[in-house]
């Protein structure tokens, strides 16, 4: 939840300096966050689940892809605020339902 609010508010704060730069800088930290929180708290090993470096990287690339690619599609029709908005709605609708189908898979 919380990656899920940061990641629209700091994209928000670094509009400014532009689209891609934004996107690029928000993924990277809110990524390292998720990928923190997703192996201690949210997908733990003790519950069977198996959170690699490897298996998160899976897990975003449909995500991030996802979000880039729409945000580049609406820039032009959407508002600051709206456009901060997409990756939050993109995350809650694709991101967890992804994420539990990769970590559930045995390797």
């Amino acid at each position: 939840l919380f990656a899920t609010l940061m990641g629209p508010t700091l994209f928000w704060l670094l509009y400014p300096i532009g689209l891609n730069i934004a996107f690029i800088f928000t993924e990277i930290c809110i990524h390292i966050l998720r990928y923190l929180s997703f192996k201690f708290f949210v997908f733990p090993a003790s519950k069977g689940y198996s959170v690699s470096i490897w298996r998160y990287g899976l897990s975003v690339l449909p995500l991030t892809l996802t979000t880039f690619v729409s945000m580049t599609v609406l820039h032009p029709f959407l508002d600051r605020l709206l456009i901060s908005i997409v990756p939050a709605l993109i995350t809650i609708f694709i991101g967890f339902i992804w994420s539990r189908f990769v970590y559930l898979l045995k390797t």
